[in-house]
């Protein structure tokens, strides 16, 4: 679905637009429908797609607000921290502005919902965490024995087998 609405939006930007219009139109109480798949379809739709990222990352992250567009099921809960995750691995800058709430999940009653919050959790504190101590790992990496120079321009760079296997830790800590 995501690359076909990415392929939609180079040549009909509002057909694109109407699609994840109506996706959210499924996510909404009034729409007499579930929106099983709904979040999924918007977060693979939002990574691929620059210009509707920019436009509807916020209102993915609003299902995440009490205040905003809270959704309750479990299950629909689940989708949506999927998607969040997906436009994490091509967008981080976009949700990193769009701020999603991601902890209060940590204590859902679905054992799914709070690994992937867990998940999620641990993936965002790599990326603002390797980001705010850059400068002190290129100067000091003795410091932190965790690190390889493996970045894609020599940088430092947490090995992908050890970030796994700290969310997989803090997921299992919450189940």
């Amino acid at each position: 679905m995501g690359t076909a609405v990415a392929r939609l939006a180079e040549t009909n930007m509002e057909g694109a637009r109407n699609v994840l219009r109506r996706l959210m139109w499924n996510l909404n109480d009034e729409s007499g429908s579930i929106g099983w798949g709904s979040p999924e379809a918007m977060g693979e739709i939002l990574a691929r797609h620059g210009g509707l990222a920019g436009e509807y990352t916020h209102i993915l992250a609003s299902y995440t607000r009490p205040e905003g567009n809270y959704l309750e099921n479990e299950i629909l809960q689940r989708g949506l921290l999927r998607a969040i995750g997906r436009v994490w691995e091509v967008r981080p800058e976009r949700i990193m502005a769009a701020d999603p709430l991601i902890l209060p999940y940590l204590g859902s009653g679905d054992p799914a919902v709070r690994g992937l919050a867990a998940e999620l959790i641990g993936r965002f504190l790599d990326k603002r965490g390797r980001d705010a101590w850059s400068g002190c790992w290129k100067t000091a990496p003795s410091m932190n024995p965790s690190l390889q120079r493996t970045g894609p321009r020599g940088g430092w760079e947490t090995p992908p087998g050890r970030r796994s296997a700290r969310s997989a830790a803090i997921a299992r800590a919450e189940l």
